[in-house]
């Protein structure tokens, strides 16, 4: 608790040191800049802007990064998402979920993944098992919607859902750069 002070300065430092200079001299906010951070108060978790403002009231027990407008946060144990006035528009309701790629985040229900859009619709039924250690070693990139694993051999889908790389490879991570 006594280090989130040092912690939300540092943030805000960070934040405020990243603009685009303009021929005048002075910054412009860059769309990452203007990204709101996680943090932690009184065991709940809220959100500030690039400010240091308290932008979302805490009232989370767990709240991770914006990707694509949409940020991920447990309550009561389940996985839902806000956007960003802090409105939850994808009640929480998953066992497990992770970020926003493509316009899709993977969700867990039933202990099978499936995808769901932005608005909390499903667009692939859930079949997929994704390996839990995976998913912690790219704990801070949002994941990307190709990579599946089909029992205990990983492949890539498209956005339709379509595999596109049949479940080949014993351990496959997501695209960067257009590569895998």
């Amino acid at each position: 608790m006594r280090f989130i002070p040092f912690i939300l300065l540092a943030a805000v430092l960070l934040w405020t040191g990243c603009g685009e200079e303009t021929p005048e001299g002075g910054s412009v906010l860059t769309e990452s800049d203007a990204r709101l951070l996680p943090v932690k108060q009184d065991g709940q978790w809220g959100y500030i802007d690039h400010t240091g403002r308290l932008a979302i009231e805490p009232g989370f027990d767990q709240a991770w990064p914006f990707s694509e407008g949409r940020a991920l946060v447990r309550r009561d144990g389940l996985y839902g998402y806000i956007d960003r006035t802090g409105e939850l528009v994808i009640a929480p309701q998953f066992e497990d979920a992770w970020y926003f790629s493509g316009g899709l985040a993977p969700v867990q229900q039933g202990g099978q993944w499936s995808y769901i859009d932005s608005a909390g619709q499903l667009v692939v039924e859930p079949q997929f098992e994704i390996n839990e250690a995976f998913l912690e070693a790219d704990s801070l990139k949002p994941m990307n919607f190709g990579r599946v694993q089909v029992g205990d051999r990983w492949g890539y889908k498209n956005q339709a859902g379509e595999l596109v790389i049949e479940p080949q490879f014993d351990r496959a991570w997501n695209f960067v750069e257009d590569r895998a």
